[in-house]
């Protein structure tokens, strides 16, 4: 007799009950299978899955998994409410007409619902200024004419400062309107009370259009709104040079990604003060940026840069992160070794979770004191293709950088910053400039140089490139 079966079912009801409610909340739908409703409820469940583009849940019990149903063919797609279509593209194009200064606000949605082609094709056609918040970075090149670049509230870019809060028509596609995606929730009005075009729906002055694609909305746009040649001006875009001293520093680390970063890269840059830095980036065309700034949970971007290998092995793939959402996840960089993925990754040691003594005012907390560890070591405990290094001058970080840039294979650089050290942008959101060092000086041991006279086995290829390079 089969004790584990009739344990599963003795406690079936309560337990379905109970797995049900935990998830519902926090799903878009969830099920519990059983031997009378598998084939309907994996049906219903991936059909909200594809149509909303949110997390789901089924639980397959041990006592069904085997078990045979129908392989009947399912369409999971879905079309177009073509009334509704029809009468919220009319509403907006009449909207966008007898405007004068219309802006569009594109985010993170557009990507997660495959409409970015049709938005581009709206922007172009229509040839209305554009910008983004910081979650949709990437979704519009930089060089394109009418791009005011990423909206950045009171902590720059000017421009599209400007143009949002005097637009008479906000078209708002995709957007997540939390607190560091829209840099303090600064915009002065509801964007749902404007024109904000969602994944399944738009609104129109507060009116809810329901069971209309996004996609579909801006197709048919592009074919009806004509241009007026808007004219605007635009603030410089990307971040500013930053001169070499010694001791290497977060704004000159990202004054250099920013040349470091090319066309079709696909960039991930972790949750803490690391990722603040990458806002004010001026992005390479067609290149995918990847920041989590609604939960802002960290620990995602190392096994996402994983993900992300598997999924696209023939793209140069970066992650910019900091030690303290690093550490939490840095065991999949050996499945990236594994599987022979080659991204870069930079790790930003600043010696704890500096975004939460900024937040707190409390520098010296020991609760945010973490273990300290020699990442670039750490990256060597792994079986594989990689070459790591620690450096902690600016010399040595532009070094590391060209040397990745010539390597075939996965580049670590661990970049030591002093403690309390953070992008401009991090400490003029989080605590209005007001840093304070620490009382006790932090000092990172020194280790492996990238000169020329090293022995260290680890190096030897990144000292003969570069003699060849010099």
């Amino acid at each position: 007799e089969d004790k584990s079966f009739i344990f599963i079912s003795r406690y079936l009801s309560w337990f379905s009950i109970l797995l049900i409610e935990s998830f519902n909340p926090v799903t878009q739908a969830a099920a519990f299978l059983t031997r009378d409703n598998a084939k309907i409820e994996i049906d219903r469940v991936l059909k909200a899955f594809v149509k909303e583009k949110k997390p789901v849940y089924i639980c397959i019990p041990q006592d069904i998994a085997q078990l045979e149903i129908s392989d009947k063919d399912v369409d999971y797609g879905w079309l177009s409410d073509r009334e509704t279509l029809k009468a919220v593209t009319e509403k907006i194009s009449e909207k966008i007409k007898n405007s004068e200064h219309p802006i569009i606000l594109a985010d993170v949605l557009t990507r997660r619902f495959n409409a970015v082609r049709e938005l581009k094709t709206f922007v172009k056609k229509s040839e209305i200024p554009v910008t983004n918040f910081v979650m949709g970075m990437g979704i519009i090149d930089s060089d394109y004419k009418n791009y005011l670049g990423t909206y950045l509230s009171d902590y720059g870019n000017p421009s599209a400062k400007k143009y949002l809060e005097t637009t008479d028509c906000l078209i708002a596609v995709g957007n997540i309107y939390s607190d560091v995606n829209s840099l303090g929730f600064k915009l002065p009005y509801n964007i749902n009370s404007h024109i904000a075009i969602y994944g399944t729906y738009t609104y129109v002055d507060g009116v809810k259009y329901e069971n209309v694609k996004m996609s579909d909305i801006l197709r048919e746009l592009s074919e009806t709104v004509e241009s007026k040649g808007y004219n605007f001006e635009k603030s410089e875009l990307g971040c500013d040079e930053v001169e070499a001293g010694g001791e290497l520093t977060s704004d000159y680390i990202y004054s250099k990604l920013q040349g470091f970063l090319k066309e079709d890269d696909i960039i991930f840059s972790d949750t803490g003060s690391a990722f603040y830095g990458m806002f004010g980036l001026k992005l390479p065309k067609n290149t995918s940026f990847n920041i989590q700034a609604l939960w802002c949970s960290i620990g995602w971007a190392t096994p996402a840069v994983f993900g992300a290998g598997m999924a696209k092995p023939n793209s140069r793939i970066v992650l910019v992160t900091g030690e303290g959402a690093h550490q939490i996840s840095a065991m999949e960089v050996g499945n990236m070794l594994k599987y022979g993925l080659k991204p870069v990754i930079v790790v930003i040691n600043n010696s704890g979770y500096t975004i939460e003594r900024m937040l707190s005012g409390k520098y010296d907390n020991e609760f945010n004191d973490i273990v300290s560890i020699n990442y670039s070591k750490l990256a060597r405990i792994f079986d594989g293709d990689i070459w790591s290094t620690r450096v902690d001058t600016a010399e040595d970080f532009e070094k590391a950088l060209r040397v990745t840039a010539i390597m075939k294979k996965l580049c670590y650089v661990e970049a030591c910053v002093e403690k309390m050290d953070s992008p401009a942008m991090a400490k003029a959101f989080l605590c209005g400039n007001k840093i304070e060092q620490p009382k006790k000086k932090y000092k990172q041991k020194k280790e492996e140089k990238l000169s020329k006279n090293t022995d260290s086995k680890y190096s030897t290829i990144v000292h003969e490139s570069l003699q060849i390079e010099e």
